[in-house]
Formats: structure tokens, C-alpha cells, sequence
């Protein structure tokens, strides 16, 4: 059972929406229930003093699940075919395109048009969930009462042109508003919308394909340009780098070096100076310490040239938490 309210119902005998300030209270209200099509009694109807807004009761069957998805269907049929109805808050459209340029690439172009209030002059239902709108410049929009219970419909068969616009209803909301709220929402707000097929789809997707059609011009031409451009000569191949003698390092070290201090620093200079160097000095100091080794005798020999990197090396051994003494001639 919801726990929502139905505050509108159908005529059991013409079928028409009604709510519930419309009716008798009671059995008296002679409604069905539009989801699952049983008797409704309509409570506080004529009680202008009720603590408790009026609303729609079953009377011999529970409540499903539907039904206040389908009331709220029935609300909206209600709203629309009332004589005052003329405008409808209709949702912002995009639609995107694509084009291959010559060399196959990918380009895309879109066209959108933004929310926007329509004037209506007529409305008809073809049935309980499809209701088609004319509008004043004559063109046609078909609009899917889609109750949140319900899957996706199928879109109907419609005239070349005409609009399908996707309402989707949620019966919480919806199933206890007033006409006047309800009437508010589809004339002023575009939210609950969505277009399946815009009105103006077709000039949409002739813009929208132009601008695709554009980028992949653009892109053939700059790709052109680039081909017929005289190629700068050659700078050559560049000099060998000279052979440097490598460097030995002399070190220093503290009873309790931070291991994971070194660590860090190792993969920190790695990425600022590529090579074996850090670990082989960070190797160095821990071996020598775990051998009680004397420091003053401890040379680490690097693998590149460290006269031109000294600063490295120095900042380097400064974060790893060991000293630097001095660099020993090879």
C-alpha cells in the first residue's frame, strides 16, 4: 500500500478525471480508482472544516502499488483537458552530430534550443496515457503520461514533425495536488519533461550537422597547409656527450638512520636525476653501518659525472638524513 494520498480518481461512468473538491463525499462520489479500477468513497469531500485535506479512499479492495502513479496520471489528464489550460513549460533540447574529416578523424557539432513556454489551443487524448497538443502555430506535440511504476513506453506512430514529449509522473507528488498546483507545474516549469523528439528536430539536426560538417573542413584545411609547408632543414644529429670519469663520494652516516626517510629520498631523486646513484649511495651507508664500518673510509663510486651535480647530490644525502663529508678524487 502507498502511503500517498489520491486526491483524484476517474468517473465511473464516463471516465472523465475528477478530484476529489469536484464530488459528493462518500460512495456518493460515484469514482474508480484509474490503477486498479475498484470503488472509491471520497473522504472530507464536503467538510469545510476537516482537519484532514479530502482525499480518495478504497473502499473494498487495499491500495496497490500503482495507484497513485495512475492517479497522478489521471491528475494530469484532468488539468490538460480543462478549458483554461493554454500554456505548456516545455524543457531545453540538445542534439549533436558527427563528421569524419579526410583522414578519418572525428569531429562533432550540436544544436540546442533552450527551456521555453508554448501556447496551446487545443487538447485531445487518444487514450489514458497519451494526450496529443496542437499548438498555436499549428505544429503538434504528443505528450507520454509515464507513471514512475511503469517502464519506458514505446513511442507512439506519429506525422513526420510532430513532437513527442516524455511527462513522467511521480505519484507521491502528484496524486494529492490541487488543480491549481498542477495547473502551476506543466504551464511554469519545464522539470518532469524530457524530449523524445523535438518539433524543430529537423532544423536541430540540419544545424547541428552543418557545424560537424565545418570542423572537419576546417581540420582538412589545417592538415592541408601543413603538408604544403617547405620542411625546415635538418640540425643534424647532435654531439656525442662527453665520456666523464666517475666520481666516488665519501660519506657520513648517524647510528639511527631513518630507513624509510631513505627510502623516500631514494624515489624522490630518481625521478630528478634517472639512475642507479641513490640507491648506490643509500646502499652504501646502510652496508657501512651494519659493518661498523668508519665513515671516513666510506667511498661510494657514482655512475656519472657528480662534479656537475654536487648540488644533487649534497641536497639529496641532506634529505635522506646523512652527511656529506667530501668527494675524493678517482
Amino acid at each position: 500500500m502507498s502511503d500517498a494520498l489520491i486526491a483524484w480518481a476517474v468517473d465511473a461512468a464516463t471516465g472523465t478525471p475528477r478530484h476529489v473538491s469536484e464530488v459528493r463525499t462518500g460512495l456518493a462520489c460515484g469514482c474508480l480508482c484509474p490503477g486498479c479500477k475498484t470503488r472509491l468513497e471520497a473522504v472530507n469531500a464536503e467538510n469545510p472544516n476537516a482537519r484532514r485535506r479530502p482525499y480518495f479512499r478504497h473502499h473494498e479492495l487495499p491500495e496497490t502499488g500503482g495507484c497513485a502513479d495512475l492517479a497522478a496520471a489521471a491528475a494530469i489528464r484532468g488539468v490538460l483537458s480543462t478549458p483554461g489550460f493554454h500554456r505548456l513549460a516545455v524543457p531545453a533540447h540538445l542534439v549533436t552530430t558527427q563528421a569524419r574529416d579526410a583522414r578519418g578523424g572525428l569531429h562533432y557539432g550540436k544544436a540546442s534550443l533552450p527551456d521555453a513556454e508554448w501556447e496551446v489551443e487545443a487538447v485531445s487524448f487518444l487514450d489514458d496515457a497519451l494526450a496529443l497538443l496542437t499548438l498555436a502555430d499549428g505544429s503538434q506535440v504528443y505528450v507520454i503520461l509515464r507513471a514512475a511504476s511503469q517502464n519506458m513506453p514505446s513511442a507512439p506512430e506519429t506525422p513526420p514533425g510532430a513532437g513527442i514529449l516524455l511527462l513522467d509522473l511521480d505519484g507521491r507528488q502528484l496524486a494529492n495536488a490541487d488543480p491549481q498546483v498542477l495547473r502551476e507545474r506543466l504551464q511554469l516549469l519545464p522539470s518532469g519533461k524530457r524530449w523524445i523528439r523535438h518539433p524543430r528536430e529537423a532544423q536541430l539536426l540540419a544545424r547541428a550537422a552543418a557545424g560537424a560538417a565545418e570542423a572537419a573542413r576546417r581540420a582538412d584545411a589545417a592538415a592541408d597547409r601543413q603538408r604544403l609547408e617547405p620542411t625546415p632543414p635538418s640540425a643534424g644529429p647532435k654531439p656525442p656527450a662527453p665520456i666523464l670519469s666517475p666520481a666516488p663520494v665519501r660519506l657520513a652516516w648517524s647510528a639511527a638512520i631513518d630507513t624509510n626517510r631513505l627510502a623516500g629520498a631514494v624515489r624522490r631523486y630518481e625521478m630528478i636525476w634517472p639512475g642507479p646513484h641513490w640507491q648506490d649511495l643509500g646502499g652504501a651507508a646502510l652496508e657501512a653501518r651494519a659493518a661498523g664500518a668508519d665513515p671516513s673510509r666510506t667511498y661510494v663510486q657514482l655512475a656519472d659525472d657528480y662534479s656537475a651535480r654536487a648540488g644533487v647530490v649534497r641536497d639529496f644525502l641532506s634529505t635522506a638524513g646523512l652527511t656529506y663529508l667530501m668527494a675524493a678524487s678517482a
